[in-house]
């Protein structure tokens, strides 16, 4: 009778605690509710907002190129001033890359 009760006490409520609680907290981790709407649209709007960044990025760098010519053929003084600001952007791009 004694043997059966301790059977018992290892099924307790249908659960074997002879591994201690660690099952019990891997199921409870494992279970994640699905991202809801907010988090959706932040995520989509992450995503959008990189997306947008890496084409202003590449498009910089093709136009970086063509004012790095003209800076080599007229030199600093035959720049607009929206060349110099790319080449500054780019360049402070590049700089913060590398860190």
């Amino acid at each position: 009778d004694r043997l059966n009760d301790s059977e018992t006490d290892d099924a307790l409520f249908g659960y074997d605690f002879s591994q201690g609680y660690t099952s019990l907290e891997k199921t409870a981790q494992s279970r994640k509710a699905p991202p809801g709407p907010v988090k959706k649209w932040l995520d989509e709007r992450r995503a959008k907002r990189l997306q947008r960044q890496q084409q202003v990025e590449a498009e910089e760098d093709r136009r970086v190129d063509d004012v790095l010519a003209r800076l080599h053929e007229l030199g600093k003084h035959g720049l607009s001033e929206e060349d110099r600001a790319l080449l500054n952007r780019v360049s402070a791009r590049y700089r913060n890359r590398n860190r």
